[in-house]
């Protein structure tokens, strides 16, 4: 090799040695044996100078552990502030899932469906009226239920019917108490036995009352009120049934005529 080509060799290769070495450097953050074998296989020196493995070895082991130690503490940190955030974020979905839930349970269990149409309750009543409307001596309770349009009076009557929904049931019973648990079927034969309703009937205006033509009413009671629910059909030919749970209020009237 001509001498001119030989010193220009060493030159060049002597400030690609001390380039790399700068290059690490910067950056040294990469692991030790990646920057090695990316340097032998690049540049495909035999050997590597034991200055540039020295700094190899003392940026990653020192800098390297130090940086890796902050970006180990700043990663936790972050995790936590996350984990947080996000329990923060399901406990107020949790909430407002839970109220609107409970607003949605409450408007499902009184309501009125026929056909299609629903309307939802708000109150009920009962009207005792002693033995004198059953020939079989039954127990007559009238039961009201009435959207929140309608107005329960002192009596047990209603107010503004003409405003909102109402249905009326004529039951018969064999406890003067109350309107106890089980199943009341229609009876139109004129007996009013214990355990039946003779007419049934609800509106949505007041101008308007439809009967029902067929259907069960399932009364329980328990320690908050009544469970109260019932499916037939009216004489239109609609599908009809409600469901009521709550405090029902009790009124003697049997010294009153309908």
């Amino acid at each position: 090799m001509p001498l001119f080509l030989s010193a220009a060799f060493d030159k060049i290769k002597s400030s690609l040695k001390y380039f790399i070495i700068n290059e690490t450097n910067r950056i040294f953050q990469r692991k030790r044996t990646y920057i090695l074998s990316y340097v032998k296989e690049r540049l495909e020196f035999s050997q590597i100078p034991s200055i540039l493995e020295k700094r190899l070895n003392s940026k990653y082991n020192e800098s390297g552990y130090r940086k890796a130690k902050r970006v180990g503490v700043f990663q936790k940190q972050t995790k936590m502030k996350i984990f947080k955030n996000v329990l923060l974020g399901l406990m107020i979905l949790g909430f407002a899932v839970s109220g609107c839930k409970k607003d949605k349970d409450e408007e499902a269990i009184n309501y009125l469906q026929v056909g299609d149409s629903t309307i939802y309750l708000s109150d009920a009543s009962l009207r005792y009226y002693g033995t004198g409307y059953s020939s079989a001596g039954a127990y007559n309770f009238d039961l009201r239920l009435v959207s929140s349009e309608v107005t329960i009076g002192d009596d047990g009557s209603t107010t503004n019917p003409g405003n909102g929904t109402e249905v009326y049931f004529e039951t018969f019973t064999d406890n003067s108490a109350n309107l106890i648990d089980g199943d009341y079927d229609l009876v139109t034969d004129g007996t009013e036995p214990a355990g039946s309703y003779d007419e049934g009937e609800y509106t949505f205006d007041d101008d308007i009352w439809v009967s029902f033509d067929e259907g069960t009413l399932s009364v329980k009671n328990t320690s908050s009120g009544y469970i109260i629910n019932f499916t037939g059909a009216d004489t239109e030919g609609n599908a009809v049934k409600f469901n009521y749970t709550g405090a029902i209020t009790i009124y003697d009237v049997s010294s009153s005529s309908k």
